[in-house]
């Protein structure tokens, strides 16, 4: 069961790992369509960028935070070495925390940190993910998902059935709900069709 916590939790003797949830909100999915009126064509979406992790789940770039490290420590570190990124520190947004215990038994505390970006530089980094040095070691390649139902059942609402790394699914709907980026109504719906129940999601345990 991932449960969450405040920002920043970390339990003595847990293992800690820190994660960036990089976006834009940019992106004009319709720009070229000119069946589609010119309100209609200039409608943003918001992008997230995510790794195909060496598991075959979706993630978001990061990993273990090292002896003497802060979280945010961590997460630069993390990422500069999954996707050949430089992150500026004072742009991070600390976004949650999560505790969970794996399959060997071991206690994970999670934290993700939002981190946005312009959709250009976003589709620079998913077109360069094969220059880094953990390319088909750790990451595997990287999807652009739009947090957007386009039309009933096609969408947000079947991405967010795709398989995914430990408490992703929750930090995403922390980030979602935080920065607003779609309704609590459509959320909980593409949640639930999905068999996950968001507001048990984003209750602190």
């Amino acid at each position: 069961m991932v449960e969450r916590k405040s920002i920043g939790y970390q339990e003595p003797g847990a293992i800690g790992a820190a994660f960036a949830i990089l976006y834009s909100t940019d992106f004009q999915p319709y720009l070229s369509n000119t069946l589609l009126s010119d309100e209609e064509r200039q409608r943003r979406v918001p992008l997230v960028f995510f790794i195909n992790r060496y598991d075959g789940t979706l993630g978001f770039p990061g990993g273990k935070v090292e002896a003497g490290e802060t979280i945010e420590q961590a997460v630069l570190r993390e990422v500069s070495e999954e996707i050949n990124v430089d992150l500026i520190a004072t742009h991070l947004d600390a976004l949650c925390s999560h505790r969970f215990t794996t399959s060997s038994g071991k206690v994970m505390n999670t934290h993700a940190f939002a981190y946005e970006l312009e959709t250009s530089a976003l589709k620079r980094i998913a077109a360069y993910i094969g220059s880094s040095d953990n390319y088909l070691n750790e990451v595997f390649g990287c999807v652009l998902a739009p947090i957007y139902d386009f039309a009933p059942n096609r969408g947000f609402i079947n991405f967010i059935g795709s398989p995914m790394a430990s408490s992703v699914k929750e930090e995403l709907a922390v980030f979602i709900q935080s920065f607003d980026l779609m309704s609590y109504e459509a959320m909980y719906y593409d949640y639930q069709v999905n068999g996950y129940n968001v507001a048990e999601m984003l209750q602190f345990r």
